[in-house]
């Protein structure tokens, strides 16, 4: 059996979603929960957390908006819209 390993930089509380926080939080303020009366957060939740919200602003970065038409789409193709290359807003 694989031994857990516990990230102490984060804690966990008793939500269902959300429930790693930072250890400079000291309360949840969905359900109550103290952090020194939690356990730490386990090392491959934290982890993918962090790759998860990179993920989602990496994509968030690669959309922009067209200058003519206002659609959105991603940086790398041409408008799905107009097939404008040229003009975008950020």
């Amino acid at each position: 059996m694989k031994a857990l390993t516990l990230d102490p930089n984060y804690w966990d509380c008793e939500c269902e979603v959300r429930y790693i926080h930072n250890k400079k939080e000291e309360k949840c303020e969905k359900c109550g929960a103290i952090r020194e009366e939690q356990p730490d957060s386990r090392l491959n939740e934290v982890m993918l957390l962090k790759f998860s919200k990179t993920k989602l602003i990496d994509m968030i970065m690669e959309m922009r908006s067209c200058g003519s038409c206002r659609h959105h789409y991603n940086i790398n193709d041409p408008c799905q819209s107009c097939n404008n290359y040229s003009e975008w807003v950020y």
